[in-house]
């Protein structure tokens, strides 16, 4: 038990325990994307929906711009695909 004692008082022994549960804790963070940055206040979602899987021809848009104006025009399909707006300013 004496030798613990000593162990934890030394400096170096007390560094590394500091690294190392700094280390775990680091470790376990998610990392970031760069769409989640703390630039984005607001992102807002637009679906753009194609006329067939080749998403050559718009038929329709569906969601909400940066200035929370709905975008909703044309026709809905199976052939969609998401795109998230990056707004500095949630304006909702």
């Amino acid at each position: 038990m004496k030798r613990v004692t000593l162990f934890l008082k030394s400096r170096g022994a007390l560094l590394a325990i500091v690294l190392v549960v700094l280390g775990s804790v680091l470790g376990l963070l998610a990392p970031v994307d760069v769409a989640q940055s703390a630039i984005c206040a607001f992102r807002p979602t637009i679906r753009t929906y194609y006329s067939d899987a080749s998403h050559t021809t718009v038929v329709g848009q569906r969601g909400l711009d940066c200035g929370c104006n709905e975008v909703f025009w044309g026709v809905t399909s199976a052939f969609v695909t998401s795109q998230s707006l990056c707004c500095s300013v949630n304006t909702c």
